[in-house]
């Protein structure tokens, strides 16, 4: 079934006439046959029930395990921008306490967790669309939250909580000093109060509030801590010249693995660390090098992804030499190897 999938996403994306298909063409010709392909009896509308009301409205199609609906389908026409329909999505999924829902034009699957208080677009779990990405992708994606197996395990739903958390974690953490410099911009009297006091326990004399307000508004706090910044690891140096040089091989624990070029290095030292060391792979969804981060689930977050052989998990493909040499010696180093456990041969 997976192969059909995958050629069926394949026919999909070569057809030139599903631009001018309407909506009950597109149910018929794309949807339904997607649906059968994931497992669902689109024969029987106790599990597939086409015009689903719910109270004076109703969807398009309420995907259900034993009768009870789990999963809410909207389609419109190709070319239509999704984002403007999610309300008139959202609320009947609301009204039946459904935590999972898709919008479709086709071309473009939008998945999204319809509880909680974050904004429309922070709901959204991710997107498929079948004309910019790889066809095995966009069925993997299509299995992951769509399949009946995934919607009846629970999987489906877990799996997008967990990718939400991490979205919104990573989102925090770029916020987090712009709300600080905000704060500083103009520092609140229990901040001022705060630094007064403190400052009088160590030093016994208490500053005057303007003096304590200037200091924090005037970026002097953040200037003082510049001073003396906490202790850092050193980076490891990487050395030169790989930038003129072709890999040919790394080595880790003194055993060799071939490697065809220089952006497909950390993909190729992950899959051995998984498989040869039995390292956690997803740990690595929160490491970064340097600012940036090179791992997601998603990959449409990343430049050039490639996938980590037995995980759902991508990596940013590094094609310059001494920014893979350096990822892949933090990763090491983040996994608890020594320097000396990891070598280069380049020509």
């Amino acid at each position: 079934m997976a192969s059909e999938l995958v050629a069926f996403v394949d026919k999909i994306k070569s057809d030139k006439q599903i631009a001018s298909y309407d909506e009950t063409s597109l149910k018929q010709t794309v949807v339904m046959k997607l649906l059968f392909l994931l497992g669902w009896d689109i024969f029987d509308v106790n599990e597939v029930s086409p015009n689903h009301a719910v109270g004076k409205g109703q969807v398009d199609y309420a995907l259900q395990i034993k009768k009870k609906s789990k999963v809410f389908v909207n389609v419109k026409t190709v070319g239509e921008v999704l984002d403007k329909y999610r309300n008139e999505l959202f609320a009947p999924a609301e009204k039946e306490n459904i935590e999972f829902a898709v919008l479709t034009n086709g071309v473009t699957w939008q998945f999204y967790l319809t509880t909680g208080k974050k904004n429309l677009e922070q709901k959204r779990v991710c997107t498929v669309n079948f004309a910019s990405q790889p066809s095995d992708e966009i069925a993997r994606k299509l299995r992951d939250f769509l399949s009946k197996d995934q919607v009846e395990k629970g999987d489906a739903l877990k799996l997008g909580e967990t990718l939400l958390k991490e979205r919104h974690q990573k989102l925090i953490e770029e916020t987090l000093p712009r709300a600080w410099r905000q704060i500083l911009s103009k520092p609140p009297d229990m901040l001022v109060d705060l630094l007064s006091e403190t400052a009088e326990k160590i030093c016994g004399f208490s500053p005057e509030r303007k003096t304590a307000a200037k200091f924090l508004s005037g970026g002097m706090a953040e200037a003082a801590v510049e001073r003396h910044p906490p202790p850092q690891e050193k980076p490891q140096s990487v050395p030169r010249g790989y930038e003129d040089q072709s890999i040919s091989s790394f080595s880790l624990k003194k055993k060799s693995y071939s490697v065809k070029a220089w952006g497909v290095l950390v993909v190729k030292l992950c899959e051995v660390l998984k498989f040869e060391y039995g390292q956690d792979i997803e740990k690595l969804l929160w490491h970064s090098v340097g600012d940036k981060y090179y791992f997601s689930r998603d990959a449409s977050e990343l430049r050039f992804p490639e996938s980590i052989e037995g995980t759902d998990i991508y990596a940013q493909t590094i094609r310059n030499p001494n920014e893979a040499v350096n990822a892949a010696r933090s990763i090491l180093s983040f996994f608890g190897y020594a320097k000396d456990d990891f070598s280069i041969t380049a020509k």
